[in-house]
């Protein structure tokens, strides 16, 4: 009897290791609900939202069940599914300790639902937690152990070591309902041992009172009193409200045992005061239980029998049957002695109806069946485990076979790799060659540009053109500056380009008196100050242009320069004249051939850019026909790589 009259204290103590609302924060969680509060005020998204919001509630425990309903409701109207299964949990937990122990039920269930649905472990092992305290209250053992082996594998997947003694908590707690008090007392020890491995000080305070109860229902009183006041040493570690409570309980218990029946009053009535602020009908039955039995030690049977019979409301009231069952006993001792055999009796049948003692037997062999089923898939983990391991070390002397084939494929590769080098060594010593002869390529033409220039400045002044002469020779120097600024370089962009082509063919157009009018226009798609192509490409096809195309044509001289985009990685640049063609102009000059000189020096680099860039670089020199197939000018299109400034 008296271990029954412990189940309810293992009940509250597994209440204890949840949360339980404080009746004032911590200094420092104050700061961090503060912390969470300001983010909440800055916080735009519904989800930041709702998440502190929880966070909030959960920090300062608010027991206010329309707060979680709000943050329910609001998690369902933004699909925010954890969530909303999160603040069900704890709302279950505030309706238990409002007394509504079957909303709490279905609270709970719906959270463990969203949690499985969801796939967050961490979330599952809480509501099974609360799932399992609820149906200890239903004194319904076996689903209480069901749950109880749900949640110790879902701890060792998580490798929580306090997750893992919570549990272990827990299926003690059960098997001490379940009689098997030796059992329990193996579990709550391994328990005590991990909590101080992780230094875990207030659920070392709340094992040792597990503990102590093991003993106190073993008839070990000698060690249920050490470890009762044993944890008296945590008690400024505990929560100023369940943790407290059950020191105070269990104290009073151990006095009791000590036959100090003085303090255990003292202490039974702290404790019952400390329910009585908590509002948990639960404890109160439990701390009345506590006091009768006090009451019947010291032989005061009016005042246990009063005390017995509110404690008996409350526990019917919340159906707490394993409290009913230890009242009953009690009662029924009461009236054994004071010779009321017929009060007695119904007392003990009543003890007897409680449904934890009709399904005593089944729930002990399911807690064998769920301890067997257990060991059974741990060992087939285990085993599996071991297969695992055989096989990577069959794969292991498997390797080794091939492990000669591995250094010769290794010492091919790096002969290989050697190959690889100096061929793309000798590449870069080509490719270099290549610039160098670009270069080469473009001091050969640079020179033929200035002195065709210079010549034409001699001319204007033996005509004694002086003023001609000055015109030309400064621009001709703007543009030499122009020019020399921008050989140093590999590429210019497609506006310097165009600066250049617009002086040279203005001094010549100054030059033979307006001769001729020009134009250049670049593409809307061509970003000239940000596109780089290579130097002095068009500039000779359009000097081809004005001296063998424009200069010996009569009527109408026209000279166009068109920038086109092509691709991403060329341009295209037109070169189009009315003059009198190729042909004509071989007839009539004897020059041509020195003049196309620059020609050939562009197309060589053409074709050595094409090599190297990998780009199809090109030029296309088309004669134009009229409708009698008389030749009526030429046309350049020149296709020229976009470079790297």
């Amino acid at each position: 009897m008296r271990g029954k009259l412990f189940i309810s204290l293992l009940l509250l103590l597994m209440n204890s290791a949840l949360w339980v609302p404080a009746q004032s924060l911590s200094a420092p969680t104050q700061r961090l609900v503060d912390s969470l509060k300001q983010e909440l005020n800055f916080a735009k998204s519904d989800t930041a939202k709702i998440r502190l919001r929880f966070l909030i509630g959960f920090r300062s425990l608010i027991p206010r069940i329309s707060y979680w309903d709000s943050i329910i409701s609001d998690a369902r109207l933004h699909h925010s599914r954890r969530y909303e299964g999160k603040a069900l949990n704890f709302k279950g937990y505030f309706l238990r300790v409002h007394n509504n122990e079957d909303e709490a039920f279905k609270c709970i269930n719906a959270s463990l639902r969203i949690a499985r649905e969801v796939g967050n472990k961490s979330d599952m092992f809480s509501a099974l937690q609360m799932l399992i305290i609820s149906y200890m209250n239903k004194s319904d053992g076996r689903s209480a152990l069901d749950y109880c082996y749900e949640g110790l594998k879902i701890a060792e997947e998580l490798k929580e070591k306090r997750k893992i003694a919570d549990m272990y908590s827990l299926i003690a707690g059960t098997y001490f309902a379940l009689g098997e008090i030796k059992k329990a007392l193996t579990m709550h020890l391994n328990c005590l041992k991990m909590y101080k491995e992780i230094k875990d000080n207030q659920r070392i305070g709340v094992a040792l009172i597990a503990i102590g109860a093991d003993y106190q229902a073993i008839m070990d009183d000698k060690r249920a009193i050490m470890y009762y006041l044993e944890s008296k040493k945590y008690a400024g570690t505990l929560s100023e409200n369940m943790e407290a409570f059950s020191v105070c309980k269990s104290v009073g218990a151990a006095y009791v045992m000590l036959k100090q029946f003085d303090s255990a009053v003292k202490y039974m009535d702290i404790a019952y005061r400390m329910s009585l602020q908590l509002g948990n009908k639960i404890s109160m039955a439990s701390t009345m239980a506590g006091l009768a039995n006090v009451k019947f030690e010291m032989g005061d049977y009016k005042s246990a029998k009063k005390i017995i019979s509110e404690a008996m409301k409350l526990a019917k009231e919340m159906n707490f049957r394993l409290e009913m069952h230890g009242l009953g006993m009690l009662l029924k001792k009461i009236y054994v002695i004071e010779g009321n055999y017929k009060e007695a009796y119904d007392a003990y049948e009543m003890a007897l109806n409680a449904k934890e003692i009709s399904s005593l037997d089944d729930n002990k062999k399911r807690a064998f069946e769920k301890e067997f089923n257990y060991n059974i898939e741990k060992k087939e983990s285990e085993n599996k485990l071991l297969a695992q391991q055989n096989q990577i070390q069959a794969l292991k002397l498997g390797q080794n076979r091939y492990l000669m084939l591995g250094f010769g494929a290794l010492a091919l590769l790096i002969l290989i790799i050697a190959w690889l080098l100096a061929r793309q060594n000798k590449l870069k010593a080509a490719q270099q060659n290549m610039l160098l002869e670009q270069k080469l390529i473009s001091s050969q033409m640079n020179p033929h540009f200035v002195f065709n220039s210079l010549n034409s400045i001699q001319q204007l002044i033996m005509s004694k053109e002086n003023e001609k002469a000055e015109l030309y020779l400064s621009k001709f120097a703007k543009l030499i500056r122009e020019l020399l600024e921008s050989n140093i370089r590999e590429s210019i962009t497609v506006n310097e380009e165009v600066g250049i082509l617009k002086g040279y063919m203005e001094m010549e157009a100054r030059r033979f008196g307006k001769a001729f009018s020009f134009s250049v226009h670049v593409g809307e798609k061509i970003d000239g100050e940000k596109i780089n192509i290579p130097h002095m490409m068009i500039q000779p096809f359009v000097e081809n242009s004005i001296w063998h195309g424009l200069l010996t044509k009569e009527g109408e001289r026209n000279l166009t320069v068109n920038f086109e985009y092509d691709t991403n990685k060329t341009i295209k640049c037109f070169v189009e004249d009315n003059g009198i063609g190729r042909e004509a102009s071989k007839k009539k000059n004897s020059t041509f051939k020195k003049r196309s000189l620059a020609l050939s020096f562009v197309k060589q680099r053409l074709e050595l850019m094409k090599e190297t860039l990998k780009i199809n670089c090109d030029v296309n020199i088309i004669d134009k026909k009229n409708t009698s197939g008389e030749s009526c000018g030429t046309k350049v299109e020149l296709v020229l790589p976009i470079l790297v400034s």
